[in-house]
């Protein structure tokens, strides 16, 4: 695959020598296969812990928090949602309890995957 424009801001668009190749929904592919792959909705490991917990501090250093002036590449953002995934407090599982929520609803996640995409207004 080819090398990250940086000087186009649009993180879709890849070049290849002197080719821009648009990655239409590269990153969202991505992010579905992120929650199925980390069953984020269904099927989570009952034996797996609920956090990964880590100081606000270390976390800023693991995550790499700093605003870039020239954005990220598109692979660094798929590593960046990794991480996000990881130290993120896994909220479906059944070990986390907190009151008037526990759980995911699938059907509700895909209407709100849609809406927002049906949403230009972002």
């Amino acid at each position: 695959m080819g090398d990250f424009n940086s000087e186009n801001k649009d993180v879709r668009t890849i070049t290849e020598g002197n080719n821009k190749i648009l990655e239409e929904g590269k990153l969202l592919r991505k992010v579905l296969d992120i929650v199925t792959r980390e069953r984020l909705v269904t099927g989570i490991d009952e034996s797996a812990s609920v956090v990964d917990f880590h100081h606000p501090q270390d976390l800023k250093r693991l995550l790499g928090l700093e605003v870039r002036h020239d954005g990220l590449a598109l692979q660094e953002m798929e590593q960046l949602l990794e991480k996000t995934v990881q130290y993120s407090v896994k909220t479906q599982h059944p070990h986390f309890f907190k009151l008037f929520y526990h759980g995911i609803d699938e059907v509700g996640l895909a209407a709100a995957w849609l809406t927002d995409a049906l949403n230009a207004n972002q």
